[in-house]
């Protein structure tokens, strides 16, 4: 994986082969197609490790928003390489890439934000799917702007809108997952 960002880092996504990475990392071609079923199942991947690696080092209950600000310092670092797929002839690829990358984010902060409540499945579910929408809605317009855009009036977006948000109200409780897997 650390050859896909090195080479994405250099190269626009179109211009990267499986065969470029191989080569670069000095493996079969097998064994590249025994992890990942494709470069999008790779760099689905790269992301989720990169997020379980954040949310692994920095979460914390008291300063949730560390998570976020260390994502993306992540991203900033990695600018060049995000850049290349973002501006890839498969627009849709990135697209599916940070939905994907969104909900498992939010899924996974929600659930560790609300571990101890007693916060219904079905209220956790809808608090996921509402920061997802808004972390995927502020991204694109980040990634639109170049990454150019300052990534703290961003956060704090994210942090009013989703890290106090304990959960949905027991009013507008429905079904959410049905929604969800509709739309997503």
């Amino acid at each position: 994986m650390a050859s896909a960002v090195k080479l994405l880092d250099r190269n626009p996504y179109r211009d990267i082969s499986v065969l470029d990475i191989v080569r670069d990392c000095n493996i079969n071609r097998n064994t590249f197609y025994y992890h990942f079923r494709d470069m999008p199942s790779l760099l689905d991947e790269i992301v989720r490790r990169n997020i379980d690696d954040i949310l692994t080092r920095y979460y914390n209950d008291d300063a949730p928003e560390l998570c976020l600000r260390k994502a993306l310092d992540r991203a900033s670092e990695n600018r060049r390489a995000i850049m290349h797929v973002y501006t890839s002839a498969d627009r849709a690829l990135f697209d599916r890439c940070l939905d994907s990358a969104c909900q498992y984010w939010a899924t996974a902060y929600v659930s560790r934000r609300l571990r101890h409540s007693d916060v219904s499945d079905d209220d956790r579910c809808f608090t996921a799917y509402i920061c997802k929408s808004i972390g995927y809605g502020l991204l694109s317009d980040w990634f639109a702007s170049g990454m150019k855009k300052s990534s703290e009036s961003m956060l704090r977006q994210a942090c009013l809108l989703c890290l106090k948000v304990p959960s949905a109200p027991e009013s507008a409780q429905t079904d959410y997952q049905g929604m969800i897997n509709k739309n997503g």
